[in-house]
Parts: structure tokens; sequence; C-alpha cells
């Protein structure tokens, strides 16, 4: 997950209250479920060492000897249990159900067809982002047109998983060299989905843009430009799939959404408020923009941190303040702080740090500050 913090909540979702309520929920389905057997088995001797995924993986172990022993048969009663939990409780995502997907990881892998049918059943209930990874690095030919089938599927989530399952860099899943090496077939599922009436799936369209941007610039500009003026929605769907080009200062992407990296503006007195900042504190900074144009200029306005490593090495990130329109013969003033407080994504280290300004794509010079404890 994104952090440690993050992991031990989630982890925690998996209560006494949650399996009382599966329990009962299986025993509705499956008469002869043992109850207290599966509670003893889930909650071993281990168990509060396990992390999120441990978990995971170690219920879906335990419900593996209390259904059917007849995979095809188990995962039918899965989903008899969904559509139960469905009428009873909720019809939403079920982020602790995942426990689903991960059974079928484990047990299905050699089941194809089964295996392939109920997927599309359980992510109507409960992401199957993660599983069908591995259904691609084994069958990819096989999966690459399932996906693109389930593009058009009537109910959103399923269309969502033929965009979100099929992206280069999912987080926290397995990678599939198959589709880094051919993003080509990725493209006829975003082609369609962009267009998705689902703000949920033209996410996950923005989001494999991105992850594509990163490896195929050239291809996601190409996609963009056809794409662009369609609707506000979909502009901003493929603004959001812009974002790392955007940060990155790619001069055609710019161009595309309206900024000019030769404007006529003028950064002045940029400057830091204190040349020494301690760990917790934040680096304020201030800087004036002059529009010195007759007309009013679209300006993407961001700041670029220089974090110093361990090893002696700069690892620099963009972060946007804002985007907005530059009255002709204006002048603005804009006072800006970054924090270093601790998070558990970053760690950082004493010494000279260095920030720069970005307008419309161009890097300023940098100010440089120091940090300590």
């Amino acid at each position: 997950m994104k952090s440690i913090k993050m992991a031990e909540l989630l982890k925690n979702v998996y209560s006494e209250t949650f399996f009382e309520m599966l329990s009962k929920q299986i025993k509705a389905e499956i008469l002869e479920f043992d109850e207290n057997k599966f509670t003893e088995e889930i909650f071993f001797d281990g168990w509060e060492t396990l992390e999120l995924k441990q978990r995971m993986t170690h219920i879906a172990q335990v419900l593996r000897t209390h259904l059917n022993k007849d995979y095809s048969l188990a995962v039918n009663q899965i989903c008899s249990i969904i559509d139960r939990h469905k009428r009873e409780y909720s019809n939403g995502f079920n982020f602790e159900f995942m426990l689903f997907p991960e059974f079928v990881q484990l047990f299905g892998l050699e089941d194809f067809p089964n295996s392939i049918a109920s997927i599309e059943r359980i992510t109507q209930f409960t992401s199957c982002e993660f599983v069908v990874r591995h259904f691609i690095v084994k069958y990819p030919q096989e999966m690459i047109l399932q996906m693109q089938s389930w593009a058009n599927h009537p109910h959103h989530y399923v269309r969502r998983l033929a965009s979100e399952g099929m992206r280069t860099r999912l987080p926290w899943a397995i990678g599939v060299k198959e589709l880094k090496d051919n993003p080509q077939h990725i493209l006829p599922i975003l082609e369609k989905l962009i267009l998705d009436e689902s703000d949920w799936v033209r996410k996950s369209v923005s989001n494999s843009l991105n992850d594509l941007s990163k490896d195929y610039p050239e291809m996601v500009i190409t996609f963009i430009k056809k794409w662009k003026n369609h609707s506000e929605k979909i502009d901003k769907a493929l603004k959001h799939g812009s974002r790392t080009l955007l940060k990155k200062g790619n001069l055609e992407i710019l161009s595309v959404f309206g900024v000019n990296s030769l404007a006529k503006i003028e950064l002045a007195n940029f400057n830091l408020n204190s040349p020494k900042i301690s760990f917790g504190e934040a680096i304020d900074f201030q800087f004036e923009l002059k529009n010195l144009d007759d007309k009013d200029i679209y300006t993407r306005i961001e700041y670029k941190v220089y974090f110093l490593r361990m090893n002696g090495i700069y690892n620099s990130k963009v972060f946007k303040i804002s985007e907005k329109n530059l009255v002709k013969n204006s002048k603005i003033l804009i006072v800006k702080a970054h924090s270093f407080k601790e998070i558990s994504t970053r760690k950082y280290y004493e010494g000279k740090q260095k920030i720069a300004l970005i307008i419309n794509g161009v890097e300023s010079d940098l100010l440089e500050f120091e940090l300590f404890s």
C-alpha cells in the first residue's frame, strides 16, 4: 500500500465483527458450514503478525477448506454469498471482500472459463484489478480479447476493470511485460472508454494514459490530440491523464492545453523568507509574475523541490500551484509555503535543499536553503 500506516489501518477491516457477518452469510448458503471452526482457523496464533495482503491470502486459504472441493462449484458458492450480501447489506464497492479475488487467484488460475466468469461477477462487488494481471500473464491473447470485450459490458465496474487491469504501471500489482512491451493492446480499450458515461471509468482511463506517458509519450500525445475538445468531461480526463507530461514541461502537451511556453511573462522577486528551516517547518517563498503582453495569458504555475537524499544525490518533485488567466499588462504576487513535516512516503535528510519555479513549463534559476534537525 502507499504507506505502512495505511496498510495497518486497512488490515484491521478483518475484525471479529466482519467474520461474524461473513460466517452468517456463508452459513445461509452452505448449511454444513462450521462457523466456529472457520473462526478458529482464521484467528490462529500468528494472525496478529500478518499484514494486509497476508491476511487476505490466509483467509482465502482457510475458506478453500470450507467450500466445495470442486473449484467451479466453490466459486459459484462465493458468487451466491456475494448476491446475499448485496441484498442484505451493500451493493457498492466492498474493499474487505477482495479476499474473493484472492481466492480466484490462488485456486483458479488453471480453470480459465470458470475463473473468468466468476471475475466478471465478483468485480461488480469488489475490485478484481489485481487478480486479472495473473491471468493476463498466463493467458495473454485470451485475456486481451476478454478485456476488450469487458470494455463493452453494461456494468461500469466491469468496464473499469477492462481499463484498470490493463494499466502498464498499476500500483501494488504484478508487472505484465506483454502490456508494457505492446501498448497497442490497450489503446482499443481506452478509445472505447474515454467516452464512458461513468466518471470512475474515465478516471481509470486517465490513470492508464498517465502510465503509458512514462514510456510512450508520443502515443499518449497523439491520443489526447484526437479526443481533445470532444466534451468538457473528456477534456478533464485527458488532462488528468497528461499530468506527468505536464509536470515534465512537455511543450507539445502544454500547447494542447492552451499553455504557451514563449508567452511574455516576466518572473521577478523570487525569494525565500528564510535561508534555514528545521524538520517539521515549512519553507516560505514568494514571487511576482508580470504579463508584458497586451492580451491575457493562460498561465500554469508550479514549483519544483530538489530533495537531498542520503547518498548526496537530489531527487526532485514538481508541485502545482495553480493555472490562471493572467490579465494583460498586469502583475500578481504569489506567496506559498512547502512543508517539511514528516510524512510516511518521504524521508528528509539534513543539508542543502533547492527550489525552483516553473512558469508555463520553463524552469527558473534555483534558490537554496538549509534543512537541519
